[in-house]
């Protein structure tokens, strides 16, 4: 997991009104071909130059991805992309 500074921020598309980050997330997630739960979530950061990404949720989640295999998230998610 990518440690996500403050310079990091800076230089990052950073939302942290629902709806617009649930509107940049699942064009993202759509784009890369991934499904992820975009419920709780308090900030959302991509950085296109590094291609940085990162959640942070109010809480664990787990989403059921298929039949019986569910996936679990901690608190703060990030990914190079």
């Amino acid at each position: 997991m990518a440690l996500v500074t403050n310079e990091m921020k800076t230089k990052a598309e950073v939302y942290h009104s629902d709806e617009i980050y649930r509107k940049k997330l699942n064009l993202l997630l759509a784009e890369i071909g991934l499904v992820m739960p975009s419920q709780d979530i308090e900030e959302y950061g991509y950085d296109k130059g590094v291609g940085l990404v990162w959640l942070k949720h109010c809480k664990k989640a787990k989403h059921k991805v298929v039949d019986n295999v569910v996936v679990s998230y901690n608190t703060v998610v990030s990914a190079y992309i």
